[in-house]
């Protein structure tokens, strides 16, 4: 029996400019792959020649086995101005490749620009058409009057939206509660195989010398709602308490005037243990984690936390805030959960991390991969789509 036809659209994805750019896409087709005959779209905004965007914007997309992909170029706008122009550029280029696909399911991801497409593939294609929401997009979107008008045609036009943690569900049906009987949650996943325990268990987490830092690792770009400041200020209250260095991985010049002043805090509190190494691929990050003594998610909003779960599928004891998914991943069991922008909170919980004795990496790692792992993923996405398909 042949394989559905699953069409996925993104604008983000690895490419070998940028290898470490959404990956979580790719891993939901690569997922995906065996089950049904998988093609990515991405959509690529037009950009100036010989740029370092033009060069990213061209560059050779990282495809995993069994999965075909290619990009189309389209028509966009700085700061999501004219989104009517866009939405008919998006269309315009993504049908093209969706009419001569003829898929059985399409499945977009993001709300803007992939959301912008659902009015015309409706119009032309004759498949169910669902779309997944991740945070920081939606927010960013739904934030613009006109965009907002235009995004909610959109998704009252998709058969199927996925939220990828509660608190975001929460906040869509809070903007459209019409949409209540079409919006789930199915969470991001990690590939426990890859994430995997770099030793069984340990005693002691600062390793076997008890006088060396504790070497603390955040995954996360330089972006006011990732909460870095908030880290920052915590890390000077217990400088004198703890010895510990702090490795920041992420994107750095998302928010130029933010990365001014987080830098500009940092040299004025004189945190020479504090480093900043730029974004880096999944491999380099696994290295990371394997060296890291503990791990922090400070961020002021956060859907799911992807960063977080491969780092407990690592064994690292963990810190994060409440603000939105990390709820759904940990438990006291498992971590450290302190509210947002509160540096004392913070602080005292990095503290107490550095104090532990002990802590069941064997047991964190079974709970990601019976919880977070891909095997629940593939389920629960296959399950929708057949619900889909069978109607």
């Amino acid at each position: 029996m042949a394989k559905s036809k699953l069409h996925l659209i993104s604008h983000s994805f690895p490419n070998q400019v940028s290898p470490y750019d959404a990956t979580f896409i790719s891993d939901h087709a690569s997922a995906l792959s065996e089950d049904f005959q998988v093609h990515v779209t991405v959509p690529t905004p037009r950009s100036i020649f010989l740029t370092r965007r033009f060069r990213k914007n061209h560059s050779q997309l990282i495809t995993p086995e069994k999965v075909s992909s290619e990009r189309c170029h389209y028509l966009s706008f700085p700061k999501r101005m004219l989104p009517s122009m866009i939405q008919r550029s998006i269309s315009k280029q993504v049908l093209k490749r969706s009419s001569h696909a003829d898929p059985d399911l399409i499945h977009l991801h993001y709300a803007y620009p992939s959301g912008l497409l659902i009015p015309e593939l409706k119009k032309h294609l004759d498949a169910p058409i669902i779309l997944t929401i991740h945070g920081s997009n939606f927010y960013n979107s739904i934030n613009k009057p006109t965009l907002h008008k235009i995004l909610g045609n959109s998704l009252d036009q998709a058969d199927k939206i996925v939220a990828v943690g509660p608190a975001l569900e929460k906040h869509i049906l809070d903007e459209f509660p019409h949409l209540k009987q079409k919006v789930r949650t199915i969470h991001n996943f990690v590939d426990t195989g890859f994430f995997q325990l770099k030793y069984q268990k340990e005693s002691n987490p600062s390793g076997n010398d008890p006088g060396r830092p504790f070497r603390l690792l955040t995954v996360a770009n330089l972006r006011y709602t990732k909460g870095i400041d908030t880290l920052i200020d915590a890390i000077s209250l217990i400088s004198d308490k703890v010895a510990l260095n702090l490795t920041v991985i992420g994107r750095l010049n998302d928010e130029p005037e933010f990365k001014k002043s987080i830098f500009t805090k940092i040299r004025s509190l004189d945190l020479r243990q504090v480093n900043f190494i730029g974004p880096k691929s999944r491999n380099e990050i696994l290295e990371w984690l394997h060296r890291a003594d503990g791990f922090v998610l400070p961020s002021r909003r956060e859907a799911f936390g992807i960063s977080l779960i491969e780092a407990i599928a690592c064994g690292l004891p963990v810190v994060s805030t409440r603000s939105g998914g990390p709820e759904a991943i940990l438990s006291n069991e498992w971590g450290f959960l302190v509210d947002p922008e509160n540096p004392q909170q913070l602080a005292d919980a990095i503290h107490k991390m550095t104090q532990l004795d002990s802590f069941d990496a064997e047991g964190q790692h079974r709970y990601i991969e019976e919880n977070f792992g891909k095997e629940r993923y593939v389920k629960e996405y296959t399950e929708l789509y057949d619900q889909l398909l069978s109607k």
